[in-house]
């Protein structure tokens, strides 16, 4: 004889992660693109600006498995944030001094200066 079901549990916090190989030897947060399923440092002043998956949670190889973070938060006591926004900087940094040539793209929002809320904007060409 079977028990009944208990009532649903309260949904956890889910964090959307997608995994892709290192197209280069990358850094943890890190802003990067996806091709042909590899994962590229972002370049601001380049047209693949507008394949950004999202920020990488771990250091990788070339070849190896990069954990990218597609939306959400990261929390990082690494970092030093004002509260405001943030945007993709050379080489997939992320920054927050506004970029004057190339395309603008806001990664996400700076609460605290350790913590990140991801939310990618459609990518400006400034003039």
């Amino acid at each position: 004889m079977a028990g009944q079901r208990g009532a649903q549990g309260v949904p956890g916090e889910s964090t959307p992660t997608v995994t892709r190989q290192a197209a280069a030897d990358t850094s943890a947060l890190r802003l990067v693109y996806e091709s042909q399923a590899l994962a590229y440092l972002v370049d601001p002043a380049a047209e693949t600006i507008f394949q950004v998956v999202g920020i990488s949670l771990n250091g990788a190889a070339l070849g190896a498995d990069l954990a990218i973070q597609t939306e959400g938060f990261i929390d990082d006591s690494g970092c030093s944030w004002t509260e405001g926004l943030v945007f993709a900087g050379p080489n997939g940094t992320l920054t927050q001094t506004p970029p004057t040539s190339g395309y603008e793209l806001v990664v996400g929002t700076a609460s605290s200066p350790t913590r990140l809320n991801i939310h990618l904007e459609e990518p400006v060409l400034l003039a």
